[in-house]
């Protein structure tokens, strides 16, 4: 590895703001971030199980009590759209800061830096807006036309990817300044 190597002591991201062009990893490859975001959906799905279960319950309950019977179908969907959203992005903010890539980013040997700093860490902040716009759309679930609405959003959002050079960025990488990179 040449000096300097884009890593920190104990062979982490560094942290400071010194990367030069040289150092400048390949923007991964579509096909490995797809099979990334697939695994993150996998560990997601199951944490939003374990919630969604006790909150279905706790609507039921509740709506049973109301006097005019069950909550309606849109509350229900819409607290289940609003935790499932606030799941997403939680685990992206969670993962992103500390360690530069999600578990699904980590098999698939991606990580998620900054544009113009390849050797570090996204801030929290970064990883906030990009998870907003990521999860976002999560938050129109709740009817046929927010579905619709976020669904082709997405594919706006991964098509940007599919012809933006030489970055490959997504929207939710252009909102947050940060690119997908394949780990050295």
């Amino acid at each position: 590895m040449a000096q300097g190597g884009g890593h920190g002591p104990g062979g982490g991201p560094r942290q400071g703001r010194d990367a030069g062009p040289a150092e400048r990893p390949r923007s991964a490859d579509l096909g490995r971030r797809f099979a990334a975001r697939l695994i993150d959906c996998v560990i997601v799905q199951a944490v939003s199980m374990i919630a969604l279960v006790p909150l279905l319950a706790l609507l039921t309950v509740a709506g049973s009590a109301l006097p005019d019977g069950p909550l309606s179908t849109g509350a229900g969907l819409g607290s289940f759209a609003a935790l499932f959203f606030l799941i997403w992005w939680g685990y992206e903010v969670l993962f992103l800061p500390r360690w530069g890539a999600t578990p699904g980013k980590r098999v698939m040997g991606l990580r998620v830096v900054p544009l113009h700093g390849a050797g570090l860490l996204l801030s929290t902040r970064a990883a906030a807006v990009r998870a907003l716009f990521w999860a976002g759309p999560m938050l129109l679930g709740w009817s046929l036309w927010g579905n619709l609405l976020g669904g082709l959003y997405w594919i706006a959002d991964i098509g940007w990817a599919v012809r933006d050079r030489p970055d490959r960025q997504a929207l939710h990488d252009k909102a947050a300044g940060s690119r997908v990179v394949e780990e050295a």
